[in-house]
């Protein structure tokens, strides 16, 4: 969260929105690594395990320690009671702001359905004829990676809420929950073509709502709300497991994703808004 915000204080507004897909693609690629070194360390030798461990820390302290970002804009600075305060009043602003509300609710929506998805996607694939969770992980991981690095120019970042943009996006993720609901009847096809668009929709809805709210929060508390905003998504990812689970064992996985579809096309009517520029 840290590190995201320093990059929004430090890149220039026509490229900030670059830098948000970039750092979120990076962030995203060790969980595509991750698994699949821990598993060959798994195989040799739990030894190396720790090392792997003690070795990664000390890179990433010694480097952040080393790492410079000098701020364009300095932001006021207050003591510990007024920002104790502040912090305690940001809570309601993710009500009484409309753009962080919309954007928040948003990325919750997107983030259930992503979470449904990651989670239960190894369970569902083993009652599909053809399935398989593994390649339908690494079409969806490989889609994130190759949107993120090639879409990052057309990602907005000029401050104004691109409706059609949104509800495009939108409609893909509620387009990738269908297949994969339907996948149970039309076959293994559907299974992959929707990692495809889930893995289209989870590159851009991110970046593109945080990059927007960085130019329309106020700055006297930008960070803070925008810390909020993150924490919505990482709520929506967890409540994917929560809430989606309960209904796939009192109906169905293909049921369940069906429900994500339904989740996916009520945002497109959330998203709608005929303004073209919000004012902070």
């Amino acid at each position: 969260m840290a590190l995201q915000i320093g990059i929004i204080d430090a890149l220039p507004e026509e490229d900030r929105s670059q830098g948000i897909s970039l750092y979120s693609l990076f962030s995203y690629v060790p969980g595509i690594i991750g698994p699949l070194l821990a598993l060959g360390i798994w195989q040799r030798d739990m030894d190396y395990f720790t090392v792997a461990m003690i070795a990664i820390a000390i890179f990433t302290g010694l480097f952040g320690y080393s790492a410079k970002i000098d701020k364009a804009e300095s932001q006021p600075v207050t003591n510990n009671a007024e920002q104790g305060v502040s912090i305690f009043k940001s809570f309601s602003e993710l009500v009484k702001n409309p753009f962080l509300f919309k954007c928040s609710v948003l990325m919750l929506a997107a983030s259930i359905i992503f979470g449904a998805s990651t989670t239960f996607i190894p369970l569902y694939a083993v009652q599909l004829k053809d399935g398989n969770a593994g390649i339908y992980l690494m079409i969806q991981a490989g889609t994130v990676v190759l949107a993120r690095f090639a879409w990052r120019k057309k990602i907005p970042s000029d401050g104004k809420w691109h409706s059609f943009f949104i509800m495009g996006t939108m409609l893909l993720l509620a387009i990738a929950a269908q297949c994969v609901s339907f996948s149970m009847n039309g076959g293994a096809i559907y299974f992959y073509v929707g990692a495809i668009l889930m893995g289209i929709a989870q590159a851009l809805i991110y970046p593109t709502l945080t990059t927007y709210l960085s130019f329309v929060l106020p700055k006297m508390n930008r960070n803070v709300l925008l810390g909020l905003f993150i924490a919505m998504a990482d709520l929506g990812v967890s409540l994917g497991s929560v809430i989606m689970g309960p209904l796939a064992d009192f109906y169905s996985y293909s049921a369940m994703y069906r429900v994500c579809a339904i989740l996916g096309v009520a945002m497109l009517f959330f998203a709608y808004d005929r303004r073209k520029v919000f004012v902070g």
